[in-house]
């Protein structure tokens, strides 16, 4: 569901989300991030090139880890949005408050 991969040469986290992220999985999603954060990388980015639907849980989580991260003086980025959720995340005026690398996808 949910794996991390640590880049050391470029003090760089990879969080790879394979699930959506809703309200069922928000504890396990809460939990993974933070034990991952406490790696103190310079950057993180979460890869979400399988997730297809999120609530208002998911973005709360997603909010309140980018701001965790930017609190500790790195940066956050999203990456491989789909086209609907990219399209959500416009709707609900977030678009903009993420980094956001969707590689060749239309923004």
């Amino acid at each position: 569901m949910l794996k991390s991969e640590f880049i050391s040469e470029e003090n760089t986290l990879q969080l790879v989300l394979n699930t959506d992220l809703t309200a069922d999985l928000i504890s396990h999603a809460r939990f993974f991030f933070k034990k991952n954060l406490e790696c103190k990388a310079k950057k993180v980015i979460l890869d979400m090139h399988s997730c297809k639907k999120i609530d208002s849980h998911g973005i709360a989580l997603l909010l309140a880890t980018h701001n965790s991260v930017k609190a500790n003086g790195a940066s956050f980025q999203l990456k491989n949005l789909s086209p609907e959720l990219s399209e959500f995340f416009k709707i609900l005026s977030i678009y903009g408050k993420f980094d956001i690398d969707n590689g060749l996808l239309v923004q």
